[in-house]
């Protein structure tokens, strides 16, 4: 038996169908991510939250990418510990970087203007795949966002 064709198509509807399920089954494995930006003074802050994991004493770990860009004056470092995530009921820990070595999260050194790194977040909570639509960036704590003296440091 001959397969279907179109007229003047060089694919038949069997490859068709094939390659329609190939991309439905890609589009189904792709992590769903989230992002979040914060524009302040004088920096930019933003992430893209891709994964939590549950650890075996009952926390979390989100996993993202977290970038800072200076906004009126050149951004040197930045302490990574100022920048966080919240939600109603939780907020993050610590931030540690995505790394297989141990790398301080204190003066984090910026490279043409930008730092942006892998990081993941610690919460005492546990959390589902769909908390990441609920979380926020939290910038030295939200008690005062306009004094990021302890967080940034801009080239002169």
């Amino acid at each position: 038996m001959e397969p279907l064709r179109n007229p003047g198509s060089l694919i038949n509807v069997e490859q068709l169908v094939c390659a329609l399920f190939f991309l439905f089954i890609l589009w189904g494995c792709m992590k769903p991510s989230v992002a979040r930006e914060k524009v302040l003074r004088d920096v930019s802050v933003s992430v893209v939250l891709r994964e939590v994991k549950q650890a075996a004493n009952g926390t979390a770990l989100v996993y993202g990418t977290l970038t800072i860009t200076g906004r009126n004056k050149r951004l040197q470092s930045a302490n990574l510990d100022c920048f966080g995530l919240k939600s109603i009921t939780s907020h993050s820990e610590r931030i540690y970087v995505d790394s297989v070595a141990h790398i301080l999260t204190n003066g984090y050194m910026a490279k043409n203007n930008k730092i942006s790194v892998n990081v993941y977040w610690l919460f005492r909570n546990r959390m589902q795949s769909n908390d990441l639509d609920q979380l926020d960036i939290s910038v030295a704590g939200d008690s005062d966002v306009t004094d990021l003296g302890h967080c940034v440091i801009f080239a002169r």
